[in-house]
This record gives structure tokens, C-alpha cells and sequence, in this order.
């Protein structure tokens, strides 16, 4: 039987969910860098190097700074993109084994504002198809085999996880008629939404904004006052979770670097909610969740839900979706 297997595969990087052999829920996460080149180490091809069925060379989760852009539309249909969920799947310990996978859209992409076409089924079936292609491990390595794929909106389905629990029921304190911002903090997007409840969404938005812009000002702030041209992308990142480069304490550093993206996100939060203080709850989650969230619901005045794990509770939400669609 396959199984499950969730990757919410962000700009910055893919988050798996899914149930290990002992029957436990985990989580693995796998940095969203990867070259356009099959790179080689004393071994031979490197361990996350593959090959695509159309010819492509990529290698996934390295210190590179030759990486392809992950935050443009076309990203998300790509070979990169592929080479990267089976980087996942592989580094799961999926390698040999069938699986049904989701993953996920930018809110902005799922969606279509169209009328008459809500969703944009012509990017969603484009985005099975990539998943689904032909590719292998340069290292020889087997592959896990993709037997089926669904297509989820980034951003949503963690309201499902922070506020129903695992039969589907409302958590205490949550009722079917409240109002609540979900704000998805990413790498280089935000991707913003009022959703009820019972899912019915009131509104929704997607600004180029996110985590990599912390670390691409952290970079700036910290580089000359350690005495460096540039630093690498994946110590900027490394920084911002630990809160020290090269062992030396750089939060105030990391603060100056987040007020400049929080401004950012409360302009455009402003934007397109002009009455905060109607909204029940802000529910804040992905990556900026940890740096941000909570000054940034203090600005906006409204109570706010920041889940354990918020970068996760995206895989989270689609998994339990998926299962108690399973168990009806």
C-alpha cells in the first residue's frame, strides 16, 4: 500500500509530514537550494545529483552559490522542482517505496481571479504532470516511485491543523462563524488570507516578501562587521534560526533585519484588511512565523495563534485533511 507522503515545498524550504513505520507522525525538512548541475564529489555524483527524463542535470540541499531561483512562477513547474520533492522523499527514507504525494501552490497561483474559474486547474494539472515526470539519482540511488499527486494552496490548510484536532471536530474556543487572518510567512512570499472556520474564504492576497529578504538584509547588516564581502546564503539562514554567526551572539542584528521585512508585511496587511480589530484571531505560520509573528500581531492589534513548529503546520494541515478524507 503507498503511502502518504505531504511536501509543502517553499522557496526556502520543503517540509515533509507523513506517518513513520512505528506509526508516529514526523517531519523532515530539506532546504530548497539546488543547482542546475549534476555535482560531483570524491565519490563520484553527489548524493542529491539527478537526472530528468528531459535531459536536465540538478543537484538539491548543498551550500551552492550557483542556485536557481525559486520564487518565480515558473519554479513551480519545473525540473528543479521535481529533482527537489524526490530530494525529499529520498531523504525521508522513501527511496524504493510507493507513495501518494501532495504538494503545494502559492496561494496567488492556486487560486485564479478569473471569473467563473476559481482555481486555476490548468496550473494545478501542470503541476501533477511535473511531479509525476521521469527522473533519477545520478548516484544510482533507488527512487521512490510517485503513484499519485494533489495540488493544495500554501497558507490555508495550517488554519485546518492549528483548529481542528484529528477527527476533524472544532479545538475549544474556535466557532464555525469567526473570522481569522491566516498569514504564511515564507521565503519569498507572504501569502495572506481571511478565512471562516468552516473554510469559506473571505478574501485572500500574495506579496513578494518573506524570510530570504531577512536573511538577504542580515547579510548586509553582518557582513562588514565581520569583516566579509558577502556571507553565504546558508549561514544568513543558519543565523536567523540560532541567533549567532560563527559563534557570536547577532540578534540585535537579526531584529534590525526583520523590522525592515515586518514593515513590509503590515503596509500590505493593511492594505487589504482595513479594520483589524473585526477579525477573531491572526493566525501566523511558515518560516517567519518564529522571527516575526508575534510583534507582528501586537502591531496589528488582534490575538494571535502561532503554532509549535509554524514552518510545518502547512504539511501538517494537508496531512490531516488527507487522512480524515481517508477514514470517511
Amino acid at each position: 500500500m503507498a503511502t502518504l507522503v505531504v511536501i509543502d515545498e517553499g522557496s526556502a524550504q520543503s517540509k515533509a509530514t507523513f506517518k513513520s513505520a512505528e506509526g508516529n507522525i514526523v517531519t523532515r525538512v530539506v532546504p530548497s537550494r539546488i543547482a542546475e548541475q549534476a555535482k560531483v564529489d570524491i565519490n563520484g555524483y553527489a548524493e542529491s545529483a539527478y537526472f530528468t527524463e528531459e535531459g536536465g542535470e540538478y543537484t538539491v540541499n548543498g551550500d551552492f552559490d550557483d542556485i536557481i531561483r525559486t520564487n518565480i512562477p515558473s519554479y513551480q513547474i519545473s525540473e528543479a522542482n521535481r529533482a527537489l520533492v524526490h530530494e525529499t522523499l529520498r531523504q525521508s527514507g522513501f527511496g524504493g517505496h510507493s507513495v501518494r504525494v501532495a504538494v503545494t501552490l502559492p496561494m496567488s497561483q492556486f487560486f485564479s481571479r478569473v471569473k467563473g474559474s476559481p482555481i486555476n486547474q490548468k496550473l494545478i494539472s501542470s503541476k501533477k504532470r511535473n511531479v509525476l515526470g521521469g527522473i533519477k539519482s545520478a548516484a544510482g540511488h533507488s527512487l521512490a516511485e510517485i503513484i499519485d499527486c494533489k495540488v493544495y494552496p500554501e497558507g490555508i490548510p495550517a488554519l485546518f491543523d492549528t483548529i481542528r484536532d484529528d477527527s476533524g471536530e472544532l479545538k475549544p474556543g474556535f466557532e464555525d462563524a469567526m473570522k481569522i487572518l491566516v498569514v504564511d510567512i515564507g521565503g519569498t512570499t507572504t501569502d495572506v488570507s481571511v478565512v471562516t472556520p468552516n473554510g469559506t474564504i473571505e478574501s485572500y492576497d500574495s506579496f513578494q516578501t518573506g524570510v530570504l529578504m531577512v536573511a538577504e538584509r542580515f547579510s548586509e547588516l553582518a557582513a562588514p562587521e565581520f569583516g566579509l564581502k558577502r556571507i553565504p546564503r546558508a549561514m544568513a539562514e543558519e543565523a536567523l534560526k540560532t541567533g549567532k554567526l560563527k559563534n557570536i551572539e547577532v540578534k540585535n542584528l537579526i531584529e534590525k533585519a526583520t523590522r525592515n521585512v515586518m514593515q513590509t508585511i503590515l503596509r500590505e496587511l493593511e492594505a487589504m484588511v482595513s479594520t483589524p480589530t473585526l477579525l477573531d484571531r491572526v493566525l501566523i505560520v511558515g518560516g517567519g512565523a518564529a522571527l516575526m509573528g508575534q510583534d507582528l500581531a501586537e502591531a496589528m492589534g488582534v490575538e494571535a495563534l502561532i503554532p509549535e513548529q509554524p514552518d510545518m503546520a502547512i504539511s501538517r494541515g494537508i496531512y490531516k485533511l488527507e487522512t480524515i478524507k481517508s477514514n470517511m
